[in-house]
């Protein structure tokens, strides 16, 4: 698993791919998911930062 923070450009960007799922997430936030089309994955992914893979749980 990677988990990663997305630059606060992602939601300028890519406005018109935001779904917003859940009104009230933790802490009252609401929670986004954003559809992003194949052909602009590679602009989506250079806008992640603070990438870290995870450990995984062993059974």
């Amino acid at each position: 698993m990677i988990r990663y923070e997305m630059s606060p450009e992602l939601m300028v960007k890519f406005e018109d791919c935001a779904k917003r799922y859940d009104w009230q997430g933790p802490d009252g936030k609401p929670r986004i998911e954003f559809v992003i089309p194949a052909d602009r994955l590679k602009e989506s992914n250079d806008l992640t930062v603070k990438r870290e893979w995870l450990k995984g749980k062993k059974d």
